[in-house]
């Protein structure tokens, strides 16, 4: 799985989104939403949390996830390692996020979390500004039910290009 969060200003308008793989690296499922105005961090804690709710109904195992937000990413390890959520972010914005994902990562054993370069991260991005510049706007889809040809062929090359950044860094 892949997420990200979007923001028009640091606090401003944010969206959220990402794409979940299967093992071949094909896309199954996508998801972003406009949630308002929030600030960078909590796009992108948003992001991780909607990512791992999807995950957690698909009940599979052996999931990575990735994200671009160190931020994320580190504190999904240190809850991961059983780290008190009080300690893990002291920024009140992130309190409610952060103990959800502790929550859902008690169902997920055996996640695995890498950070990678924004640019390995290109499908998650274009979902997370969707989701940023279009007001009201929920997506949560399973990808055989998407019917937008422009929009496959975009995800498609949106896909390509993160596993080919992905495998230069």
């Amino acid at each position: 799985m892949n997420f990200d969060g979007a923001s028009r200003g640091n606090p401003g308008i944010v969206g959220i989104g990402g794409a979940i793989r299967n093992h071949k690296g094909d896309i199954v499922h996508i998801y972003c939403r406009s949630l308002g105005e929030f600030t960078n961090n909590e796009a992108e804690f948003a992001a991780l949390e909607q990512g791992l709710k999807i995950l957690r109904s698909f009940r599979q195992g052996n999931i990575i996830v990735e994200g671009d937000s160190s931020l994320a990413i580190s504190a999904a390890k240190r809850l991961q390692a059983g780290t008190n959520t009080s300690k893990v972010t002291k920024h009140w914005r992130l309190a409610k996020a952060t103990e959800s994902i502790a929550e859902l990562l008690a169902d997920l054993r055996g996640t695995v979390f890498q950070s990678v370069r924004r640019k390995a991260n290109g499908l998650a991005d274009f979902f997370a500004n969707h989701g940023a510049d279009t007001p009201h706007l929920i997506t949560n889809s399973c990808w055989q039910d998407v019917t937008c040809p422009i929009l496959k062929v975009t995800c498609a090359q949106l896909a390509e290009k993160d596993s080919i950044q992905a495998d230069s860094s």
